[in-house]
């Protein structure tokens, strides 16, 4: 099981790989854990199966295989790392206007 400072790691090293690769990433460690295969700690073994990924060696075990595609190298997209930090701004802007709203509700502002 992962720390929510751990949950937060993982998905955004995840993330650059775009929305499905990431799940099947994170299934992947989930399986893994479950397995007990992961012996050093779920951060490292994840980064094991990002470095698999990065080079077309990872496969899916725990999630359908046939979904898995590497991030788009074609330079008329947006790089993956600029795809996942708009994504985390995306979100990050949703869960401040989510606290604000509750802060706001419990007499807080």
């Amino acid at each position: 099981m992962l720390s929510p400072e751990q949950r937060r790691t993982a998905e955004k090293a995840v993330l650059t790989f775009g929305l499905v690769c990431a799940q099947q990433l994170l299934d992947e460690l989930s399986l893994r854990l479950d397995n007990g295969d992961v012996k050093h700690g779920p951060l490292p073994y994840l980064a094991g199966l990002i470095r698999a990924a990065e080079s077309g060696e990872f496969t899916a075990t725990a999630s359908p295989p046939s979904t898995f595609r590497p991030a788009s190298t074609s330079s008329s997209l947006p790089s993956s790392k600029a795809r996942a930090m708009a994504e985390l701004a995306r979100i990050n802007g949703v869960l401040t206007a989510e606290r604000l709203k509750k802060e706001k509700v419990n007499g807080r502002n």
